[in-house]
């Protein structure tokens, strides 16, 4: 709730800087009128872009992307810092990207490969084996880079 109130805060603090931006220019003193008018507007625009990142984050972060809901289970808390929200909102530190379920999904039976499958795409092994599960290459953001499970598994 916190990263939500500091981007509220943002938003008030960049319109109340476009105020006195305006209100800069309207001084009759030309180079105060220029330097205040440049450096109030200057100001104005980052907080408004710290705004629109934020706003770009909490979008990112409490819209559904198409998981299915839980089902009797507590979900965690979403209360991020105003840093937090600006990462997310610039694509630095991504969220998880599930593709759109509109159905119930239900499991395969056990021990057999569709059930395998169902492990690999339910427990999100990509993120850390790379989309085809032969590895990740290490670095950037996201969980650390995992083995090549082919050579693990030949059989795979």
């Amino acid at each position: 709730m916190t990263g939500i109130v500091s981007v509220i805060v943002a938003i008030v603090l960049s319109i109340v800087l476009a105020w006195v931006t305006s209100r800069a220019w309207r001084l009759r003193n030309t180079p105060l009128r220029i330097v205040a008018s440049i450096v109030s507007g200057l100001l104005t625009l980052v907080v408004a872009v710290v705004s629109l990142v934020g706003l770009a984050g909490i979008y990112r972060l409490y819209t559904p992307h198409g998981g299915p809901p839980a089902a009797n289970h507590a979900t965690p808390s979403r209360d991020l810092s105003l840093p937090a929200m600006l990462l997310i909102g610039a694509g630095l530190f991504p969220t998880a990207e599930q593709p759109h379920i509109s159905a119930p999904q239900i499991a395969p039976p056990p021990n057999t490969p569709a059930y395998g499958e169902y492990l690999v795409d339910t427990t999100g092994c990509a993120a850390c084996h790379g989309p085809d599960l032969r590895g990740r290459t290490p670095g950037g953001f996201g969980p650390p880079a995992g083995p090549n499970l082919h050579a693990i598994v030949p059989t795979w």
